[in-house]
């Protein structure tokens, strides 16, 4: 009885994809071009030619590989694409509800219709996979969804996959390898997370507002920066890439930078929506001042006169290794640490060697409106021997503090 019902499940998504290979599934009614509707739970795969909308509902499986290419049949919605993944209305769904999947490999492509988006995913539980020199014209997610990696909407790109346009996307997203995305990465509202090992984003990352985000910046590049609305952030960088703007940070901050290059500065200033501090941690990478000079700007704000400080630890990397800039200033109420050895803090003017034996000399402008403490911690600078080792404590130190927070979010 197994082997025989081995054989059926083989021959069924044979006879699919057959069905599938001629576009003789479910045509929609009234519509001048036709869509193949793919509901039956089961796994199918699409290797030729379709000048038809897809929709897979009902936890199906796709798989469309070599070079196929689903054009879509357009105009589209804000809730259809030339392939779009779940129902057109909202459905409940729960962490146990099985998922729709997608995979897109191979030459494989999707394209929108003129005014019609690549890919859409409503309402759900939805896994996308791109892989090989797949590509895709545009994604668009219409639901909300949390950050984690097992986001309800989770969208994966490798190898050389490329999506043509922006990704509207909230849920969890991963980059890596020669993955490009070729506008913004961005949700007005609702949370996204990011993990970034490889890869481009050519335009820039925006987080909407009231929300929780999580960005991992591992390896890669995101050309134009990173924006947010009023939100709760957490950062980490450990490699990688970032330009354009730097950072533009409004909300609440938690940044850790271990590594990586971070061109344009870094702006940060809680808004009237958040009331809690912000904290920077820096331990190396390399920071290059922006366009307005700023190698950090950041502003404590206390809209709510609690009287919670902000924070920023600096312990090393490289602050203004290419153009330093006007340097650093600090506003509001902020307590600021520094740690290394031989440090002077004179005539606005940082200068010594920080813990992990990097230089400093930088101007550090306190403004009018500061409260708080300035703290020099004189602490042994490595030799240069010992850089190594301590490169490897900093790579520990980055994965102990993602198991910290993978157990507060499980909490």
């Amino acid at each position: 009885m197994a082997n025989g019902g081995v054989a059926s499940v083989k021959q069924s998504r044979m006879q699919a994809d057959k069905l599938l290979q001629l576009t003789l599934l479910v045509l929609v009614a009234g519509s001048a071009s036709g869509t193949v509707i793919i509901d039956d739970g089961q796994y199918h795969s699409i290797n030729t030619t379709i000048s038809d909308d897809v929709r897979i509902e009902n936890s199906s499986q796709v798989a469309i590989s070599g070079n196929s290419t689903v054009f879509g049949s357009g105009p589209g919605s804000y809730r259809s694409g030339a392939v779009t993944l779940g129902a057109s209305t909202v459905v409940p769904w729960t962490a146990s509800t099985p998922r729709n999947e997608l995979h897109v490999s191979g030459n494989a492509r999707i394209i929108g219709a003129s005014g019609q988006r690549g890919i859409v995913l409503n309402s759900g539980m939805h896994d996308v996979r791109l892989n090989g020199n797949s590509y895709v014209s545009s994604i668009t997610a219409t639901e909300p969804a949390n950050w984690t990696p097992t986001s309800p909407q989770r969208l994966v790109l490798g190898d050389h996959a490329s999506v043509g346009g922006n990704v509207a996307f909230s849920g969890f997203v991963s980059l890596s390898d020669q993955a490009l995305i070729s506008g913004n990465l961005a949700y007005e509202a609702n949370s996204i997370g990011l993990a970034m090992n490889g890869g481009v984003i050519a335009g820039d990352v925006f987080l909407g507002g009231l929300d929780v985000h999580k960005v991992d910046v591992n390896g890669g590049l995101i050309t134009q920066g990173i924006r947010t609305a009023s939100s709760y952030v957490d950062f980490e960088m450990t490699g990688g890439q970032i330009g354009g703007v730097g950072m533009e940070l409004i909300g609440q901050i938690d940044a850790n930078i271990f590594g990586g290059r971070l061109d344009g500065g870094i702006r940060g200033g809680a808004d009237l929506s958040y009331v809690t501090p912000d904290h920077f941690n820096i331990f190396g990478g390399q920071i290059n001042a922006g366009s307005d000079a700023w190698l950090l700007d950041l502003n404590g704000r206390d809209p709510f006169g609690q009287r919670r400080f902000s924070t920023l630890d600096i312990r090393g990397g490289e602050l203004g290794y290419d153009s330093v800039g006007n340097g650093i200033r600090i506003s509001g109420l902020y307590n600021v640490d520094v740690y290394g050895s031989g440090l002077l803090f004179i005539n606005d003017r940082l200068t010594g060697f920080l813990a992990d034996g990097r230089h400093i000399d930088v101007a550090l402008l306190f403004t009018p409106d500061w409260e708080g403490e300035f703290r020099i911690h004189d602490v042994s600078v490595p030799e240069p021997e010992t850089m190594t080792l301590l490169s490897l404590g900093l790579i520990g130190l980055a994965f102990a503090h993602r198991r910290k927070l993978r157990g507060k979010r499980s909490a």
